[in-house]
């Protein structure tokens, strides 16, 4: 992970590939070699493709829900839904909520496809041969389902956008030969910066990636500490752009305190909640992640990646201490979400390729500062094998769970598909108080607008809202009752459950779960699906 460059080194093809043969038909082997990059991100589309068919997430199905409906009039920041989310990830669920039923899967493969393109290109500002390793790397992770990232969600979308805004800050540094290439590309590192930002509101990483890389630079080279200062303004320009334009829509909107509110304030609120809850589930929860984060081989790639490089971590080495810094304030994020879902972990994917990338190809260094140390040579090598080896465990993991997920029983897809069948056109449905992709997937429109646990434990602890509007003579015309009616301790006074029996009866039991239908709606119920169609 040095940051000793040459002009020839950037821009010079790798001296220990293969250069592109001469005949007309080259095997496909040698043009793997040959073009990395664009052979990962190949792959990356190919794994991707594997999951167009397969049901959404929860979270995947619920944020779409809330993009569908997002221009629907309503008292909430997104219109009849809330959601504890910047307006960036709304806005990418809304193109996918144009693109058709594949949508979401379509702009994954397409994230994750820039990615992994941004991950090499970032390696390639220091040397060009670390660019394939980068973006094989990045692939690795990616498009593990072991951590989620065959899903759209933010943490995918916002490391693309750090990613991109970690390469375009090195190039402007190291790889500008021109002073508007320099600007574009500091306004671009700015932009994308702020875009993960206000895509997940805890990926702080590039912002802090920039900051420890031009300022150490700036103090610590001579050479380039005007290109440095340079390249911060013209950085610190486009993220004031960026925030500037949200700010603005946000203003217009008269939803300012709303947005700010949903991105932090909610945040110390949910926490204070979780707090006063059992920890058992989250504590449940970390343990999932981190052997998720051994077996897809992220956390291990990354633990060797750094301890390989312990003693450059000593050097006044501003790219090496901006890629920990980004680093710790990945894991950070990750320690403050609190509830500890595997895919918490893509926020690791665009450091730990760029460190991976810049250690695999350089020479190890030894205490003294020159090459030689025999636990630097061991630790290259080691690294080097774990590349290959969860690039190849990821594409076979991404196949044996296409297959699974696409064959698969689903009990979210046969409930929403039973009520979408017995409902009438104009028909609502509320769902509680977890699996907001079953709103999604019903194609009904909400009554209710908090469709996850937190946001519901939090904002209406008592159910007064909820209970309110089931008596309500716009309620919702279908309840479905997908967790107990008391978890988390809800409806301590039995608010919800006089709602129900008052205005509601029990129209169907459908894989498991009540499904409520409002008494003054008289609907043609269609066939209860067999229970071989649910599972999961």
């Amino acid at each position: 992970m040095t940051t000793e460059l040459s002009r020839s080194d950037a821009v010079t093809a790798p001296a220990d590939l293969p250069m592109r043969g001469s005949g007309r038909h080259p095997s496909p082997v040698n043009w793997v070699r040959t073009h990395p990059v664009a052979a990962a991100c190949l792959a990356t589309a190919v794994a991707h493709a594997m999951f167009l068919s397969t049901r959404l997430g929860d979270d995947e199905g619920g944020f779409l829900a809330v993009a569908q409906h997002w221009g629907v009039p309503g008292r909430y920041l997104y219109g009849p839904l809330w959601v504890d989310r910047p307006p960036g990830l709304i806005a990418v669920l809304a193109l996918a909520a144009h693109l058709g039923p594949y949508g979401a899967r379509i702009v994954a493969l397409a994230v994750a496809v820039a990615l992994v393109a941004a991950a090499g290109w970032a390696a390639a500002a220091v040397r060009r041969r670390a660019s394939g390793w980068g973006a094989w790397t990045a692939f690795a992770f990616a498009c593990s389902p072991l951590i989620g990232a065959q899903q759209l969600n933010g943490e995918l979308v916002a490391s693309a956008a750090v990613m991109t805004s970690v390469a375009a800050t090195m190039h402007a540094l190291y790889g500008a030969h021109r002073p508007r290439h320099s600007r574009a590309l500091g306004l671009l590192a700015g932009g994308m910066a702020l875009a993960a930002v206000l895509t997940k509101q805890n990926f702080l990483d590039a912002l802090v990636f920039a900051a420890v890389l031009l300022t150490g630079t700036a103090v610590t080279s001579r050479r380039r500490r005007v290109d440095a200062v340079k390249v911060a303004g013209w950085f610190t320009l486009g993220a004031l752009t960026a925030a500037g334009t949200v700010l603005w829509w946000a203003s217009a909107q008269h939803r300012l305190g709303a947005m700010l509110y949903a991105m932090y304030g909610f945040r110390a609120d949910a926490a204070a909640v979780m707090a006063s809850w059992s920890f058992h589930a989250p504590l449940t929860r970390l343990d999932n992640l981190a052997v998720a984060g051994v077996l897809c081989g992220l956390l291990v790639v990354m633990t060797v990646a750094f301890a390989t490089n312990v003693r450059r971590l000593r050097r006044p080495d501003p790219l090496t201490l901006a890629i920990a810094a980004a680093t710790v304030s990945a894991l950070a994020g990750i320690a403050a979400g609190g509830n500890y879902w595997s895919h918490y972990l893509i926020a690791l994917i665009p450091m730990t390729s760029l460190a991976a990338a810049l250690t695999v190809t350089a020479p190890p260094m030894g205490p003294d500062g020159t090459a030689g140390s025999p636990v630097a040579r061991q630790g290259h090598r080691i690294l080097r094998v774990l590349v290959v080896v969860t690039v190849a465990l990821t594409a076979g993991t991404a196949v044996v769970v296409a297959y699974r997920d696409v064959r698969a029983p689903s009990t979210v897809a046969a409930t929403a598909r039973w009520i979408a069948d017995s409902a009438r056109p104009g028909d609502t449905l509320t769902v509680a108080y977890t699996h907001a992709n079953v709103l999604q997937a019903s194609g009904l429109a909400p009554a209710y607008p908090y469709a996850w646990s937190l946001p519901l434990r939090t904002l209406d602890p008592n159910l007064v809202l909820l209970s309110d509007r089931l008596r309500a003579a716009d309620g919702p015309t279908w309840f479905l009752q997908w967790d107990q009616e008391h978890a988390w301790g809800l409806d301590a006074n039995g608010a919800l459950d006089s709602a129900l029996q008052q205005h509601y009866h029990v129209a169907a039991i459908i894989c498991g779960h009540q499904v409520w239908l409002r008494d003054t709606a008289a609907r043609v119920l269609a066939r209860v699906p067999s229970p071989a169609l649910c599972a999961r």
